[in-house]
């Protein structure tokens, strides 16, 4: 039983770790990503989907707390942008939310 328990944890560790090296290649590009909170339709589609890999990102309970922060800055810095791109040509473009 010990060493079942081992292998779970060990496999455990080996996914978490998986998943913190994929929200890291994330957050080093996150223009390569498609966002997908806004329009999920079923919460088994993923949040985030790499353009070219179809590498998929959830955010759930067990997402570290570090992976969180670094989201809600991510966003207000492309709500800035955003708002920025508005002022200056008084509209809104789909383009301004990828530049």
């Amino acid at each position: 039983v010990t060493k079942q328990l081992e292998s779970f944890d060990q496999g455990v560790e080996e996914t978490n770790s998986a998943e913190v090296d994929l929200w890291q290649v994330f957050f080093a590009n996150p223009r390569e990503w498609w966002d997908k909170r806004r329009h999920k339709t079923n919460p088994k589609q993923p949040d985030f989907k790499h353009k070219d890999t179809g590498e998929a990102l959830w955010l759930d309970s067990d997402t570290p707390a570090w992976v969180t922060r670094q989201l809600e800055l991510l966003d207000q810095r492309n709500a800035n942008k955003r708002g920025y791109h508005q002022e200056e040509t008084g509209r809104s473009s789909r383009l301004a939310d990828w530049i």
